[in-house]
């Protein structure tokens, strides 16, 4: 299964504010930003855009990282307890 990371990118010339939305295999996907939303709101949208488009489902589980989020899915089947 993919993960997915998650960047803030500010407004260009040529582009309004987005999240990008970018799988580990290169799929990317942009969101225009919403200010009347959190910033996690708007880095949420952006991963469900993304999934809706490949048809994944399941649970989600985020944090942190340099410069925006990291996104993986949850199997059950593979946690482990550290």
């Amino acid at each position: 299964m993919e993960t997915i990371t998650t960047k803030y990118r500010e407004a260009t010339k040529r582009c309004a504010p987005r999240v990008i939305a970018k799988t580990s295999d290169g799929k990317e996907l942009s969101h225009r930003y919403d200010y009347s939303k959190s910033s996690r709101e708007n880095h949420v949208i952006a991963v469900r855009k993304l999934a809706k488009r490949f048809g994944w489902a399941g649970t989600l589980q985020s944090g942190e990282i340099k410069g925006g989020r990291v996104w993986v899915f949850l199997d059950y089947n593979e946690k482990i307890r550290l």
